[in-house]
C-alpha cells in the first residue's frame, strides 16, 4: 500500500529539516524489514540534531540480509540535497580516507537519497558497478527515490507514520500507524489517556500481546468492553515495551480498520496487524501473513477467547493519577467507571458522550440495578431477585442473559454470580426508569438480607459450607445500591418523588434492634462500611447509645478462632468509623466513639485495635481525615478530658519519631467527605501538630515516672522551645525521684545521652547545648554511694562512646573491677553479695570481684556465704571457678582446705567445683568426695565444648549419661560426633529417650544436634543399617523436619517387610473394625509417628541418580503385595505402593519414567492409580497467588499432564490416568477463577 509517492518524497527533500529526519525514516525501514529483532546486532542512525555530528550517518550490523539491507556490517550515508551524486562521491571519498583498509574490506557502503537517479546518459547500475570495482569496500549500494518508494510500499507502518508525522500528509486508506491511533484514541478523554491506565492490572496480557506481535504469524483474540479497547491496550503495550521492542514493533505494526485495507496489506512476513471490529472478512487470512491482535464486536459466551481483564479499583486508581487526577478523585473515578476504559470515556469525555446501546431497553435491567450482585447458588438470593423483578427467577435470568453477548454489556455472569459491571454508570443511564415502587421493593429486600440471624461468613462461602440464607455478594450489592442512592443521587439524576438520602437513612434507622443489640451492627459484617457512608447519622446514634451500656464490650470484642487464626468482628466496625472520620462533619463524633471503644478494649489476639484506628486519624504527616489541624487538636483535647488514659496513650503515639509508618485507613467510596475543601498539608502544619502533641505530653506527664520515660524517648525530636521546657521540667523530677524509679529513669537518660554523643555527625542528634544539659542531668543523678555506682556499671552495659570495641570492653571491665573493689573496701563482702543479687549480670560481679578485690578475707567471705550443708550460692560458685582458672591446679588444695575449715558437707564442696576446668583432674577430685557429691556434680555441671582426647570425650559422655544428662552429652560432643564409638552413641541415644520419656522437652538446639549426630554415623561401616533405622524411628519426632536423608527411608524402599511393619502401627488388619479394640497411649503415639514417617517418605525403590532399576522396583512391589497378604493389609498396601510410585523423578521432562509406567500397566490396579493421582495433587505443596490471579497455575499443570499423557501412548492405563489428572486440574482452575471473581466483586 502506497502511503508516500515519489513526488512527495522529492518535495519533502526540499524542505528545511529533511536532512535531520531522513535517518529516522531509514532506521524505521530497517527495523520493519528485519525478520526478527534478534537479527539486528547493532543499529545506530542518529536523527534530529544528533544527525549533524561527525561520523557515519548510519552504522548497522545484520545477521541476515534483505534486498535493501546488506548482511554483516554496513555504513550508511544520506543525501537530501538537489545534487545527490556529488554528495555520494564526497561521502565515499571521505569514508575511504577515514577508515583503514583492513576495516573497509568487511564493510558495505550504502548511500540513500529521496531523489530519483536523473542521468539519461548513464544508468544507475553502471555507476554503482564503477565504485564496486574500485574494491575499497566489500560492496557498494545506492538507493534512490524510486527504490525508496518501493521500500516504503512494502512497509506501510513506516509509510503511515512518516506520512503523518514528517511529510504532513494524512493517510486515508483504512489503516493507521500505532502513533496515529494513540493520538486519536487517547485524546477522547477529558485528561489525555496514559498508557499506565490502559495497562493497569494487565501486565501479563500486555506481555502476551508484545510476544505475539514479535512472532511470525497467527491470531490472538481478546474480548473487550468497547470497539477500540483491545486495540488501545495493544498499542499501549507496544509503547510501554523495552526500547528495542517498541521501535521494532512500531515500525511494522498497523491498525487495520477496513477489509479493503486488509486485503492490500496481505504480504507475508512484513506486518503485525491490530484489527478493529470493523474488519469482518479478512481477519482470518491476515493471520496467515503475520501476527494479528483482534477483538469481537460481541461478547462470546464460550471459553474460546480471553477476556481483557479489568484492573482492581486500587490498580486503576493508582494509574489514573498519571492522568493528573488527585488520589481521592482517581479512586472515585475508578469506582464509577467500573475499571473500564470504555465506561471511563463516558464519565470523563473530552466532549459529550452518547448513552450505551443497552440503555434503550433498560427496564429489564432495573432489578439487576437494585441488587447489583448476587449468587446463583444461594436460594435466598434467587428469591430476592424474583421479588425485585416481579417474575420467576428463571424468567428474569433468561431475560438478563440476552445482554451477555453485547460488547458493552452492563452485567456479567462469571463464577456462579451476577454483577453489574459499573453500578454508577448503570444508575447514570437507567435512573430515569426507577420509581418509588422500586425503592419500596428494595427496602423490603434490604430488611431481609440485613436482619438475618446468621450473617454470611466469607470463609464458609469459599468452602461451600455457608448456612446463611443470603450470600455476602447480595448483601454487598444492595449496600452498594443504597450508598449510590444516598451519596450520588443528584449526579446520576435520580428523581423518585422523595428525598433519596432520607429514604436510605430511614431504612437503616429502622433495622430492628439497631440501637439495642450490638450484634445487629456487628452482623452487618463487611457491608457496614457501605452503610456507614450511606447513612452515617442513624448508625452513629445507635453506636453512641450502645456504648453507654456496660455489657456491650463483651459482645463487641468477642474473639473466636478459625483454623487456628483468631477472628473478631470488631475490625469491620473500626473500618467503618475510619471511613466516616474522613468527613469533617462526623470527625469529632467518630473520634470520640473510637476513644470510648479504646477505653473498653480488653485486648486480644486480633491485630485491629481501636487505639490503632484512633492514632491513624491524627497522624501528623498523614491524617486520616479531611478535618483541619485546629479541629483535630481540639478533638484530642476532648478525648483527654473524657478518657484520660486513652488520651495519654494517643498523645504519646502521636509524638514525633525518627521513622514512622501507618496503614491507610478506609476512604469513602463516593462521598466527597470534605476532600474538595481540605486544608493543604504543609510542613508547617505537620510541625504545629507535633508541637501540640508535645505540649500535651508535657502537661500530662505529672509525677508518673513511666510517663517521663516515654516523653524522654521522644524529646530529642521536639522543637527547640519544647526541648528546653522538657529539660527544665526534668531537673526537679530527676532530683525528687528515688529508688527503682530513679534507676530506670537514669538508665533511659544515660542511653539517650550515649546515643546522641556517639553519633554526633548524624542529622538527628541533639544540639550541643541540649546534649550538655542532658549530660548534666544524668551526672546529677549519679550517686556517691559505692553500691549504686557499681550497680550502674553493671546494669547499663556500655554507655561510653568508644570506637574501638575491644578498648571499650576493657575500659568497662576495669571500671567495674574498680567499683567492686571500692565497694568491698567501704561496705565489705555483704555488699558484693547484695550487688550480685540485684544486678542483671550477676556473673559479671564475680569476674570483677576476682579481678579487683585484693583482700583475701573478703573473697573468702564470699566463698563461704550460704548454708555449709547446702549447695553454694551462684556467686560463690562463680568466684571459686574464676579463682581456679586464674590460680591453677594449686587452688584445688586451697578450696578443699577452706571446705574443711568451714564445715562444708560433700555436696557443698562439689557445688564449689561446678565451674572447675573440664579435665580428668577435676573428675578424679569429684570422685574423692563420695557418690552423693559426685551425683550432684554431674547433675548440675554445665556442659561445654570439650577439647580433650577422643578417649576423654567418651569418658565424659558416659559420666553425663550416667547422671541422666544425655542431652548435655549430646551438646558437648558436637562437632566431634565422628570420633565416638557406636557404643557411646547408643548410650547417648538411649539416655536421651529415657529423659524425654521422663518428661524433659526437646529444644530446637536438641533437634539440630541429633540431626548432626545421625548424619555423622550414616556412612560409617561399623553401624548396622537396620539398627540405625530403628534409632531413627525412635527419634523421628525430632528428626522429622530437620533431616530428610534418613536411613529409615532407604530401608523402607529396600525391605517391604520393614515398610509394612510401619504400616501395621497405623492401620488395622483387613475386615477389622478400627473402633473395635481400645488403644493405649503408647499405641496411639506409635501410630502417630508411623503415619508421619509414611507421609514424609519420598524414596522410590530402585531409583538412583534419577534412574530406576526395573528389577528392583518390581521386586519391591511384589514383596509389598506378599507382605500385604501375610499381614492382612491388602486394602491399604496398594495405596502406599501408588503413593511411593508418585515420587519417581521425571525423565527428559516426561513423567512417569517408563519403569513406573510399566509397573502401572503390570499391576492394573485402580487403587494404585487412584493413590498416584492423589499424591501427585498433594505434591504441589504450598503455593502462592497474586490477588485476583484465578486458575492460570492450575491450567499450566493441566497442560503439563496432557503433554505427559500424549507422551505415554505405549502405556494406555498410564495415559488415561494422566488425562484424568489433567481434567481435575482443569476443574480446580475453574474453581480458582470463580474464587478470584468473587474477590473482585468484594474489592469494588
Amino acid at each position: 500500500m502506497q502511503w508516500i509517492n515519489q513526488a512527495e518524497l522529492r518535495d519533502w527533500a526540499d524542505r528545511i529539516g529533511s536532512r535531520e529526519q531522513f535517518p529516522v525514516m531509514i532506521r524505521d525501514l530497517i527495523l520493519a524489514s528485519a525478520r526478527d529483532v534478534g537479527d539486528i546486532h547493532h543499529v545506530r542512525f542518529p536523527g534530529g540534531e544528533a544527525g549533524q555530528i561527525r561520523g557515519y550517518d548510519g552504522d548497522l550490523t545484520m545477521a541476515v540480509g534483505t534486498p535493501y539491507i546488506p548482511v554483516g556490517r554496513s555504513v550508511w550515508e544520506f543525501g537530501t540535497n538537489s545534487k545527490p551524486v556529488k554528495k555520494f562521491k564526497s561521502d565515499y571519498e571521505s569514508r575511504v580516507q577515514d577508515t583503514d583498509e583492513s576495516t573497509r574490506k568487511d564493510l558495505t557502503f550504502v548511500f540513500v537519497t529521496p531523489r530519483n537517479w536523473d542521468n539519461a546518459n548513464r544508468k544507475l547500475p553502471d555507476f554503482v558497478k564503477e565504485y564496486k570495482d574500485k574494491g575499497d569496500f566489500a560492496d557498494v549500494r545506492y538507493i534512490d527515490g524510486a527504490m525508496l518508494d518501493a521500500w516504503l510500499q512494502e512497509h506501510g507502518a513506516v509509510g503511515a507514520k512518516h506520512a503523518r508525522q514528517i511529510l504532513g500528509t494524512v493517510p486515508n486508506h483504512g489503516a493507521r500507524s500505532t502513533e496515529e491511533f494513540w493520538n486519536e484514541f487517547s485524546n477522547r478523554y477529558r485528561q489525555q489517556l496514559t498508557e499506565e491506565v490502559a495497562l493497569a492490572g494487565r501486565s501479563a496480557q500486555a506481555k502476551e500481546i508484545v510476544d505475539h506481535l514479535m512472532s511470525d504469524r497467527g491470531p490472538l483474540v481478546f474480548v473487550g468492553d468497547g470497539p477500540d479497547e483491545v486495540s488501545a491496550v495493544a498499542v499501549a503495550a507496544i509503547r510501554q515495551a523495552d526500547k528495542a521492542s517498541r521501535e521494532f514493533l512500531e515500525a511494522r505494526t498497523l491498525i487495520v480498520d477496513t477489509d479493503e485495507a486488509g486485503r492490500s496489506l496481505s504480504t507475508a512476513g512484513r506486518y503485525g496487524y491490530i484489527l478493529s471490529p470493523t474488519v469482518k472478512e479478512v481477519g482470518g487470512s491476515l493471520a496467515n501473513f503475520g501476527p494479528t491482535v483482534s477483538t469481537l464486536d460481541y461478547r462470546p459466551t464460550g471459553n474460546g477467547y480471553s477476556r481483557l481483564e479489568r484492573p482492581s479499583i486500587r490498580e486503576m486508581g493508582e494509574a489514573l493519577k498519571s492522568m493528573s487526577y488527585g488520589e481521592e478523585e482517581a479512586e472515585t473515578l475508578a469506582r464509577k467507571s467500573g475499571r473500564s476504559l470504555t465506561i471511563l470515556q463516558r464519565h470523563a469525555p473530552r466532549s459529550g458522550s452518547r448513552p450505551p446501546p443497552w440503555a434503550e431497553e433498560g427496564e429489564r435491567l432495573v432489578p439487576a440495578l437494585l441488587a447489583s450482585s448476587w449468587s446463583t447458588q444461594q436460594t435466598g438470593d434467587l428469591e430476592i431477585i424474583a421479588e425485585l423483578s416481579g417474575s420467576s427467577y428463571e424468567d428474569y435470568d433468561l431475560a438478563l442473559r440476552r445482554y451477555l453477548t453485547k460488547q458493552d454489556t452492563p452485567v456479567d455472569l462469571r463464577g456462579g454470580f451476577w454483577k453489574l459491571q459499573a453500578p454508577v454508570d448503570a444508575f447514570v443511564n437507567l435512573s430515569h426508569l426507577i420509581t418509588r415502587r422500586h425503592l419500596e421493593s428494595l427496602a423490603e429486600a434490604a430488611f431481609k438480607v440485613f436482619t438475618t440471624e446468621v450473617p454470611p461468613n466469607f470463609a464458609d462461602e469459599r468452602f461451600g459450607r455457608s448456612t446463611a440464607p443470603y450470600s455476602s455478594l447480595l448483601r454487598e450489592g444492595i449496600a452498594t445500591t443504597l450508598l449510590i442512592i444516598a451519596a450520588v443521587h443528584e449526579e446520576v439524576g435520580l428523581e423518585v418523588g422523595l428525598d433519596p438520602e432520607k429514604f436510605v437513612h430511614d431504612l437503616v434507622a429502622n433495622l430492628p434492634g439497631l440501637r439495642d443489640d450490638a450484634r445487629v451492627i456487628l452482623g452487618l459484617e463487611g457491608q457496614l462500611t457501605y452503610l456507614m457512608e450511606a447513612a452515617p447519622r442513624p448508625l452513629l446514634a445507635a453506636l453512641e447509645h450502645l456504648l453507654e451500656g456496660d455489657e456491650v464490650a463483651a459482645v463487641l470484642f468477642q474473639e473466636n478462632s478459625s483454623y487456628g487464626v483468631p477472628h473478631s468482628r470488631i475490625p469491620n466496625l473500626l473500618w467503618a468509623l475510619e471511613l466516616l472520620a474522613w468527613d469533617p462533619a462526623y470527625f469529632r463524633r467518630t473520634a470520640l466513639l473510637l476513644a470510648k471503644l479504646a477505653s473498653m478494649d480488653p485486648g486480644g489476639k486480633s491485630g485491629n485495635r481501636p487505639i490503632s484506628s484512633l492514632r491513624d486519624l491524627f497522624t501528623a504527616w498523614l491524617p486520616g481525615t479531611n478535618a483541619p489541624m485546629v479541629e483535630r487538636i481540639a478533638v484530642v483535647d476532648e478525648i483527654i478530658a473524657e478518657h484520660t488514659q486513652v488520651g495519654w496513650q494517643l498523645v504519646t503515639m502521636l509524638l514525633p519519631t525518627l521513622h514512622d509508618t501507618k496503614n491507610p485507613t478506609q476512604r469513602p467510596r463516593y462521598r466527597d467527605a470534605g476532600a474538595s475543601d481540605k486544608e493543604a498539608l504543609t510542613y508547617g502544619i505537620i510541625a504545629e501538630t507535633y508541637n501540640a502533641m508535645a505540649d500535651r505530653a508535657l502537661s500530662l506527664v505529672g509525677d508518673n515516672n513511666a510517663h517521663w520515660i516515654v516523653v524522654a524517648e521522644a524529646f530529642p525530636r521536639f522543637s527547640p522551645e519544647r526541648r528546653d521546657q522538657f529539660l527544665s521540667m526534668l531537673v526537679p523530677h530527676a532530683k525528687s525521684t528515688t529508688g527503682e524509679e530513679r534507676v530506670e529513669l537514669r538508665r533511659t537518660l544515660r542511653r539517650l545521652e550515649d546515643r546522641h554523643a556517639r553519633f554526633r555527625q548524624a542529622d538527628w542528634v541533639l544540639p550541643e547545648e541540649d546534649l550538655k544539659r542532658l549530660q548534666e542531668i544524668v551526672a546529677s543523678m549519679e550517686t556517691l554511694e559505692p553500691f549504686d555506682q557499681a550497680r550502674t556499671l553493671f546494669d547499663e552495659w556500655d554507655p561510653y562512646p568508644v570506637e574501638d570495641i575491644t578498648a571499650s570492653e576493657r575500659a568497662i571491665e576495669q571500671r567495674r573491677a574498680d567499683a567492686v573493689a571500692n565497694l568491698a573496701v567501704t561496705s565489705g563482702a555483704e555488699a558484693i553479695i547484695r550487688l550480685a543479687a540485684t544486678v542483671r549480670f550477676s556473673r559479671g560481679v564475680a569476674f570483677s570481684a576476682v579481678t579487683g578485690i585484693k583482700d583475701e578475707s573478703i573473697l573468702e567471705h564470699i566463698l563461704v556465704d550460704g548454708d555449709p550443708q547446702a549447695p553454694a550460692p551462684d556467686l560463690s560458685t562463680a568466684v571459686a571457678g574464676m579463682l581456679r582458672h586464674r590460680r591453677g591446679e594449686g587452688y584445688d588444695a586451697e578450696i578443699l582446705s577452706l571446705a574443711e575449715r568451714s564445715g562444708w558437707n560433700a555436696v557443698r564442696t562439689a557445688s564449689m567445683l561446678l565451674d572447675w576446668p573440664e579435665e580428668r583432674r577435676t573428675w578424679k577430685l569429684i570422685t574423692t568426695l563420695g557418690q552423693e557429691a559426685e551425683k550432684y556434680f554431674w547433675q548440675n555441671r554445665r556442659s561445654y565444648r570439650f577439647e580433650g582426647s577422643a578417649e576423654e570425650l567418651e569418658e565424659l559422655v558416659h559420666r553425663f549419661v550416667k547422671a541422666g544428662r544425655a542431652g548435655s552429652a549430646l551438646s558437648l560432643v558436637h562437632p566431634r560426633e565422628h570420633e565416638l564409638s557406636w557404643q557411646a552413641i547408643t548410650a547417648i541415644l538411649g539416655g536421651r529417650i529415657s529423659e524425654i520419656n521422663a518428661g524433659e522437652k526437646n529444644s530446637d538446639i536438641d533437634s539440630y544436634l541429633l540431626s548432626k549426630l545421625f548424619k555423622s554415623i550414616r556412612s560409617r561401616e561399623d553401624v548396622n543399617q537396620l539398627e540405625l533405622a530403628h534409632w531413627e524411628y525412635a527419634f523421628f519426632p525430632v528428626l522429622e523436619y530437620q533431616d530428610g536423608d534418613l536411613a529409615l527411608y532407604d530401608r523402607m524402599v529396600s525391605d517391604p517387610e520393614f515398610f509394612v511393619s510401619i504400616m501395621k502401627d497405623v492401620f488395622v488388619a483387613d475386615h477389622v473394625d478400627p473402633g473395635e479394640n481400645e488403644t493405649t497411649p503408647d499405641q496411639r503415639n506409635r501410630a502417630s509417628i508411623s503415619h508421619r514417617i509414611l507421609m514424609h517418605n519420598k524414596r522410590v525403590p530402585g531409583q538412583e541418580n534419577g534412574k530406576i532399576d526395573q528389577a528392583e522396583l518390581d521386586a519391591w512391589i511384589d514383596g509389598m503385595n506378599e507382605e500385604a497378604l501375610k499381614q492382612k493389609r491388602t486394602k491399604i498396601v496398594p495405596n502406599y505402593i501408588g503413593r511411593t510410585l508418585a515420587h519417581a523423578a521425571e525423565v527428559e521432562g516426561i513423567w512417569p519414567p517408563p519403569e513406573v509406567a510399566s509397573a502401572i500397566e503390570r499391576l492394573r490396579s485402580n487403587d494404585v492409580e487412584h493413590a498416584i493421582m492423589i499424591e501427585r495433587f498433594n505434591m504441589r505443596g504450598v503455593f502462592t497467588k497474586s490477588t485476583f490471579e484465578g486458575g492460570d497455575q492450575e491450567r499450566d499443570l493441566a497442560t503439563q499432564y496432557r503433554r505427559w499423557s500424549a507422551a505415554n501412548v505405549k502405556f494406555p492405563r498410564t495415559k488415561a490416568m494422566l488425562a484424568a489428572i489433567a481434567e481435575s486440574w482443569d476443574q480446580d482452575a475453574k474453581r480458582a477463577d470463580e474464587y478470584a471473581e468473587r474477590n473482585k466483586v468484594r474489592s469494588e
